[in-house]
């Protein structure tokens, strides 16, 4: 659709203007650029219109997906990376950190309006998850992977080994623990691993919150057909715990991502703070 971003440009006072821009499937698709995406940004960025961007994608730091994002767009649709100088500033300058709002983005915030926790934390994702949940104020965790290693048996199909960071301290067995929440963080590797953990966790421990950090439950990339993501794997563990406990799952659920309201607030909220740096008084 056409703009007229000419009068965007310089606008004193408030912006007329301001956008929050989806990634998957609207700038990439999998490892490959949308065609047209890059342009269409730098039209807005020259025309000095505020905008972020809010993924349900997880399991990396906001500065690494930034990265990943940049790298994919700066390929043609071949998959050939191109060296065009001025559009790299832009994609550099565009993907910062501080506008990047990725599914666990507000989770820092909720936390610290629950007063902390009170027992550690089950981790479940891949990637980055361990430093993402350090990050957001995740002091004490266990990994599946960890929780695996340390008990023999808890899954029987699990035969990979503990990951590279530190356990929660205590030297007793997890499967002992109280545990205080299960954070999916992003859709892990291994399911039937991590929904066997996952709901023994929940199946002792009926204090513990647990919280989601995407609810979709498919994603387009470059294949053909959608596949399967984090919200499909908490469905399969919601139909478990039920059969399980015969209880709702979704009653201990916080979800994170779109379209749920905290998402939202907090995409606005780093849009504000965007259009501010841009050097207007508001939007």
């Amino acid at each position: 659709k056409r703009l007229a971003m000419g009068a965007v440009h310089a606008q004193e006072g408030k912006a007329p203007l301001g956008l929050i821009i989806d990634i998957d499937g609207v700038l990439v698709k999998g490892a490959v650029p949308v065609r047209g995406a890059a342009a269409a940004l730098a039209r807005a960025h020259a025309a000095n219109v505020p905008f972020v961007f809010v993924t349900n994608s997880g399991g990396m730091t906001e500065e690494r997906k930034c990265n990943e994002v940049v790298e994919i767009m700066q390929r043609d649709e071949g998959g050939v990376t191109k060296c065009h100088e001025a559009n790299d500033r832009l994609l550099l300058d565009a993907f910062r950190p501080e506008c990047m709002c990725v599914a666990h983005s507000p989770l820092r915030a909720w936390l610290r309006a629950q007063g902390g926790l009170a027992g550690p934390t089950l981790l479940v994702g891949r990637r980055d998850y361990v430093n993402v949940a350090r990050q957001a104020g995740i002091t004490e965790s266990i990994t599946v992977p960890e929780y695996c290693a340390r008990v023999p048996g808890a899954a029987p199909l699990w035969t990979g080994a503990p990951g590279d960071s530190a356990a929660a301290g205590s030297a007793s067995s997890p499967d002992t623990w109280e545990f205080a929440m299960v954070a999916v963080l992003c859709t892990p590797p291994d399911w039937a691993t991590n929904l066997q953990i996952a709901l023994d966790v929940l199946a002792r421990c009926r204090g513990a919150r647990m919280v989601v950090a995407n609810p979709d439950h498919v994603y387009a990339n470059e294949y053909g057909a959608s596949r399967l993501t984090t919200g499909a794997f908490v469905s399969c563990l919601a139909t478990l715990y039920r059969e399980r406990t015969g209880d709702d799952l979704a009653e201990r659920i916080e979800w994170f991502g779109k379209p749920y309201t905290v998402t939202y607030d907090y995409a606005l909220k780093i849009l504000k703070e965007e259009t501010l740096r841009r050097g207007y008084s508001g939007i």
